[in-house]
């Protein structure tokens, strides 16, 4: 028995549908300088973290011109925009330079570089800051706690595709205590001293190298780049096994000349 048509009214529900994902599809992220635009649609992707809005990468949904620090899409021997002058920042959509933004004002996602620095910044300033500046939970705020004090921890998961439609979750955790010094015990909100390699911990944070072995003791390790020292016995150990090397071998060189002679003389 033949199935039935679809009526009139069901085709152009489909054929509308079509045209406006299509449209929705050609207006994310792609559109052209001087095509229209909303603001309303700039966001922050949830998977990757990054500013997305409805132009392409080389244009932006706004004022003047294009002042990123890494503007994407720009090819080999293209002009790049000028950098923002100290003092002031690109946000990540990219609509002109803005004055860095105070402790405790709104700030974009984990963009220290809008913040404001402290007075010490050079003593604050880290791997984990950005002269001494930190963008916590959407806040600019200064890694200056010190030992025992409250502290703020700001955890963000990024998901990175993989193979076979996997997925990977890194959580990267980042807090304002003073670093590589200190940590925040997640358990109390207290600033504490972070640990050398060989303690045991539970979370990267917590380690003097940001770096963790995961297994089933998780243990704070060394950087790849750290010099390891070696110690005293292993080298007694080495000379040790040298010397034996060598007289072993000279007494097996000594009894085959031994035998040869005598073999020599017997004949």
């Amino acid at each position: 028995m033949p199935l039935p048509l679809p009526s009139s009214h069901t085709l152009i529900f489909v054929c509308a549908y079509i045209c406006c994902s299509l449209l929705s599809l050609a207006r994310c992220g792609t559109l052209p300088g001087g095509s229209p635009c909303s603001t309303s649609n700039n966001r922050i992707d949830k998977l990757s973290h990054r500013f997305i809005d409805d132009c392409d990468d080389k244009t932006f949904c706004s004022a003047p011109q294009r002042t990123d620090l890494f503007p994407f899409g720009y090819k080999d021997g293209d002009v790049l925009p000028p950098l923002c002058d100290p003092g002031s920042y690109c946000p990540d959509e990219g609509a002109g330079c803005k004055p860095l933004v105070d402790v405790g004002q709104p700030c974009q996602i984990n963009q220290d570089r809008q913040c404001a620095p402290p007075s010490d910044w050079e003593e604050l300033a880290s791997d984990w800051n950005f002269n001494g500046s930190l963008c916590l939970g959407s806040a600019c705020s200064h890694a200056n706690v010190v030992l025992g004090q409250p502290c703020v921890l700001d955890s963000s998961d990024y998901i990175s595709p993989g193979p076979n439609g996997q997925e990977f979750v890194t959580t990267i955790t980042r807090h304002n205590c003073r670093t590589p010094q200190l940590f925040c015990n997640p358990a109390s909100n207290v600033c504490e001293s972070t640990k050398p390699a060989g303690s045991q911990c539970d979370h990267d944070q917590e380690c003097r190298s940001v770096l963790q072995l995961r297994s089933q003791s998780k243990t704070c390790v060394l950087p790849p780049e750290e010099l390891r020292g070696v110690p005293v016995w292993q080298y007694i150990v080495i000379i040790i096994a040298i010397f034996l090397v060598m007289i072993t071998s000279l007494g097996t060189l000594v009894f085959i000349h031994k035998r040869q002679r005598l073999r020599r003389h017997q004949n």
